[in-house]
């Protein structure tokens, strides 16, 4: 069993307590070591940055880890070189969607390596059943995907941006069998131009009636934003928040939107909820010892509690204010 494999199999196991539990106990857990840990639909993800997702169930038991790559080329010539997957989300009933990027490189036709010719970064999504096979890839051409999430009716959201610039839309949004089905969000209205993948922090989160979407396009700390639209992309609201950059941003350990469509965020000093009427994150009174948000479970929040030498997953009804 591999390094991610341990990490997660001392999480859920605990988990077989039942519904009703509020605080688990898991042992050590290390998410800043190259691992993403995500709670979400009630199913704990584990992603390792270079191509590998780990699914556990709330009974403990591990229902798969897999690599996930692009499908292969139909060129003799042309070869496709996986960049990794930079996020995943999972789907009520099991469906993971992986926002991926690849690099293609082609030898001449008369097979001289010195002719090798290279293109790319290409974007696409993975979807994964509930076995955890491969069922979809969905190239998405110099659009790279950095941030994804389901929304409640299956559909797949993400954030990203062409590398090389342009006026296009940050937000797409996918049916689960590939099919775009809208796109939103310019962005030459952020005050830079700056690609998402090089921006300074970034979160997409579902909850609800809407998407929300945190990104900073700048080095100032006035240029971070957080914005809103329902499930039909039409814009809630767009607030132009300050981030809390000596600290590693407002949301550096973890955002959430609860059922409701509240935001929640984590950072090194505090948690907080956003507040659209002062387009601020303000402070709410939570347990100090509370440290990386990893999603909401209807109207809580679910967090890795840090406590002596013990860490724990514990669900926290998140306050009103």
């Amino acid at each position: 069993m591999n390094k991610l494999a341990l990490i997660c199999a001392t999480i859920l196991p605990s988990l077989a307590a039942g519904d009703g539990a509020r605080e688990i106990t898991i042992g050590s857990l290390a998410p800043d070591q190259g691992t993403l840990v995500r709670y979400e639909n009630r199913y704990l993800m584990c992603l390792r940055p270079l191509r590998a997702v780990g699914l556990w169930g709330l009974d403990g038991r591990r229902i798969y880890e897999t690599e996930v790559s692009p499908p292969p080329s139909n060129l003799p010539t042309e070869h496709r070189f996986w960049e990794g997957v930079s996020d995943a989300t999972v789907d009520n009933d099991g469906f993971v969607a992986a926002a991926v990027s690849f690099r293609v490189w082609e030898n001449a036709p008369d097979g001289k390596s010195e002719k090798v010719t290279t293109s790319g970064p290409f974007g696409g999504i993975v979807v994964l059943d509930k076995a955890g096979i491969q069922t979809e890839f969905v190239g998405t051409g110099r659009y790279l995907p950095i941030r994804i999430c389901f929304d409640r009716n299956h559909q797949i959201w993400t954030l990203g941006s062409e590398r090389d610039g342009g006026n296009e839309f940050l937000l797409h949004e996918y049916s689960r069998e590939g099919k775009q089905i809208g796109a939103y969000v310019q962005r030459s209205t952020l005050p830079h131009q700056l690609p998402i993948s090089e921006f300074y922090g970034s979160f997409l989160r579902s909850g609800g009636d809407r998407i929300g979407a945190l990104l900073v396009s700048g080095p100032a700390s006035e240029d971070a934003e957080w914005f809103e639209v329902d499930l039909l992309g039409r814009l809630i609201g767009r607030w132009s928040v300050k981030e809390e950059y000596l600290n590693g941003g407002v949301a550096s350990r973890g955002v959430a939107l609860t059922a409701s469509g509240k935001a929640y965020a984590r950072s090194t000093q505090r948690i907080s909820t956003f507040d659209a009427s002062t387009a601020s994150w303000k402070t709410v009174k939570l347990d100090s010892n509370l440290d990386r948000l990893l999603g909401a479970d209807g109207e809580e929040l679910v967090f890795i509690l840090s406590k002596e030498d013990t860490t724990r997953l514990t669900w926290v009804t998140a306050p009103t204010q």
